[in-house]
């Protein structure tokens, strides 16, 4: 019963990040939404380097399995960022039209 508690309350936190991510990639200014990624990625490099006795193969699957965080929130970003510039770009177009 208390693992299941504990994978919601990890499911609830994660389901947070990831709205958080959205919300701050939908500001105007670009570095708000880079936040979480650098974050995620400082966490990551702890967690490797923070190996007794590793191999640079254990370090390196180490590295690559807690960045998956990370690589969801540099998608969410970057997906985030596309949509902004395109709009900002449609609006420059859409004024250069009423000229």
């Amino acid at each position: 019963m208390e693992e299941l508690v504990l994978l919601l309350i990890g499911l609830l936190i994660i389901v947070g990040i990831i709205v958080l991510q959205i919300s701050l990639s939908k500001q105007v200014n670009k570095w708000p939404g880079l936040i979480l990624p650098i974050i995620s990625l400082f966490f990551s490099m702890i967690i490797s380097f923070n190996l007794l006795n590793p191999s640079i193969i254990e370090v390196i699957i180490t590295f690559l399995v807690s960045n998956i965080l990370t690589t969801i929130l540099i998608v969410i970003y970057f997906t985030h960022r596309g949509k902004i510039i395109k709009k900002k770009q449609i609006d420059k177009m859409n004024i250069l039209d009423l000229e």
